[in-house]
């Protein structure tokens, strides 16, 4: 499982849990090696993200959210232990972030307006709408070589995006149906 995708459903059961949980409750509902999610909440609990306590007689330690900053998962650089937290920063890195916030301002658009918008190669625009279109995110309301699109399920701020061939939508905490991905 890809690494933002684990990260993600372990902070979204830290920001769900009335009470503290430990890293095998979290890898048991993330289905992630407990080790991983060990390290992850260590570098959280660093940063002044999580509290840590006492754990059970299987695992020493208990984690509590302290610093609820928003709905994406700080991400830990797991040589250097640094958090790069998408919550707090001012520019937005990823380009299907970029892609999905132009997409949520537009009324119709054009793959060429969200390229330009989002200063993104518009070979990467095609791609991500027709993943979109698949699972009826986006529906062309022109056809043709210049399809105009309109936005019918939006689901929240984060991007909704491909993992091993099917589609993710943070916002909703789940896989879709397949999308085909080349």
């Amino acid at each position: 499982m890809k690494q933002s995708i684990w990260r993600h459903l372990v902070w979204c059961n830290l920001r769900r849990a009335r009470q503290s949980l430990t890293a095998a409750d979290l890898a048991k509902g993330v289905l992630i090696q407990r080790a991983s999610v060990y390290l992850y909440c260590s570098q959280l609990a660093r940063a002044g993200y999580l509290a840590v306590e006492e754990g059970g007689p299987c695992d020493p330690y208990a984690y509590r959210l302290i610093r609820d900053t928003g709905p994406a998962a700080p991400m830990a650089n797991d040589l250097t232990g640094e958090i790069y937290d998408p919550n707090l920063t001012g520019p937005i890195r990823s380009a299907k972030q970029r892609c999905w916030n132009a997409i949520r301002v537009f009324g119709g658009f054009e793959a060429h307006d969200i390229a330009r918008a989002g200063e993104i190669e518009p070979p990467c625009v095609y791609r991500y709408l027709k993943q979109l279109e698949r699972q009826g995110y986006v529906n062309a309301i022109r056809a043709g070589r210049r399809k105009i699109y309109r936005l019918c399920r939006n689901t929240g701020p984060l991007a909704p995006f491909a993992e091993g061939g099917r589609l993710y939508d943070p916002n909703l905490n789940c896989f879709l149906e397949d999308t085909d991905e080349e």
